[in-house]
């Protein structure tokens, strides 16, 4: 993998919270647009703004088991401009509304999930502690 995508995967980890677009991801790395979408496209399988959803939406689930915080206060941690705009994405990857979402988290996880290998999970995808 080319470095310029290397450092726009790891920008776009510590920015999930920031407004990103692919014209300023392109220009931090001194790409076209176009060009820019190909490579990141050809070497990440996706596209620029399906990657940056869905590491949005992976941080959300992680915020929704992890913390107490409003759907509102986690789709403006996680750079969605609207609630409605976040459950929708939500719901596009993960199949539920964020609600249902951790309604089906606590319903299992009480009975079936270990709760500290799951926040380790999280922890150790998004290098949170480390």
């Amino acid at each position: 993998i080319p470095v310029k995508i290397i450092d726009t995967l790891s920008y776009i980890l510590v920015s999930l919270h920031h407004e990103l677009s692919i014209m300023h991801l392109a220009s931090r790395v001194n790409q076209n647009v176009d060009y820019f979408s190909r490579q990141f496209k050809l070497y990440t399988g996706a596209r620029p703004m399906n990657y940056i959803n869905e590491k949005r939406i992976e941080r959300a689930q992680y915020l929704i088991v992890t913390s107490s915080l409003s759907y509102s206060e986690i789709s403006l941690q996680t750079g969605f401009e609207s609630l409605s705009y976040f459950s929708k994405t939500f719901k596009k990857f993960t199949g539920m509304s964020p609600r249902d979402y951790k309604k089906q988290i606590y319903k299992l996880g009480f009975s079936q999930v270990n709760w500290n290998n799951m926040i380790r999970y999280f922890k150790t995808k998004f290098g949170i502690g480390t």
